[in-house]
């Protein structure tokens, strides 16, 4: 009987221990923080496919926590929170810190990008090219893209020439989209992309100017029943971009997982 309790209580031990291993902390925990909901497309098929990309191919030495939903920082601080370790990673929109990105924003122009495919693909190609270095110095960019062409939703009015558009208060997400609001004789509002549902529920605004995924992923489609689509009117752009000392102190095989998780394939 006590070989038997003798050796119940080395098996226990050893499955302790076993399972000890098995949860052991990660060398390294990554703080990935964004503004879109958790729910939302962005989340499940890129940024959760990169964090499981990124803990797999460091063998579970890197763990990646994920704050949606602004809970880190808000969107126009989220470049900031990457620069100054709020955050180890950011995804945010280059154009919500006016003035700081002004070779990037150049795609937010009208009739330059057709799709969010080709848009990103674009994008990330002048970052590769070196053309966009001065502007990310503080941070370590892992990859750039863009939605797809933006358009006009409002609330009671019907867009269907551009004086339906005057006097219009219409949330814009840049100050480049304010000026093409401007020159259509929109009164553009600046806010965020999450701001904008309290501020439509309101009756702040009249309408928003937004991509399709966005009216889905911000709900505004439940607000703006009324939808103008001008080809190529604007697109936004975006960063996904890591804190430098995160990246600078990991071991040279963790750097390659980075980098191996970087650029036109994301």
């Amino acid at each position: 009987m006590k070989t038997i309790i003798k050796q119940t209580a080395v098996a226990a031990i050893a499955t302790t221990a076993l399972m000890q291993a098995n949860v052991q902390a990660a060398d390294y925990t990554l703080r990935f923080a964004h503004f879109f909901p958790a729910v939302a497309g962005q989340q499940k098929d890129i940024f959760d496919k990169w964090a499981e990309a990124i803990e797999t191919q460091s063998n579970g030495r890197i763990e990646v926590e994920m704050y949606p939903s602004s809970t880190l920082a808000k969107p126009p601080a989220l470049y900031d929170a990457a620069k100054n370790r709020i955050a180890d990673v950011v995804v945010t929109v280059q154009g919500y810190t006016a003035n700081r990105f002004p070779l990037t924003q150049v795609v937010e122009l009208p009739g330059i990008v057709n799709s969010a495919a080709q848009g990103s693909c674009i994008l990330q190609s002048i970052y590769d090219e070196g053309f966009l270095d001065k502007e990310y110095r503080e941070t370590k960019p892992l990859f750039l893209f863009t939605h797809g062409p933006g358009g006009i939703h409002t609330t009671e009015k019907e867009i269907n020439s551009p004086e339906d558009l005057e006097g219009l208060r219409i949330r814009r997400p840049t100050a480049v989209v304010a000026k093409i609001l401007e020159g259509l004789g929109a009164q553009p509002v600046g806010m965020p992309a999450p701001s904008a549902y309290q501020s439509t529920q309101r009756g702040v605004i009249d309408g928003v100017s937004l991509p399709w995924e966005g009216q889905y992923t911000f709900r505004l489609n439940e607000l703006t029943p009324h939808h103008t689509e001008v080809g190529g009117l604007y697109t936004l752009s975006f960063v996904a971009t890591m804190n430098k000392s995160f990246y600078n102190k990991l071991p040279a095989d963790l750097k390659k997982v980075i980098d191996d998780n970087s650029g036109m394939d994301w």
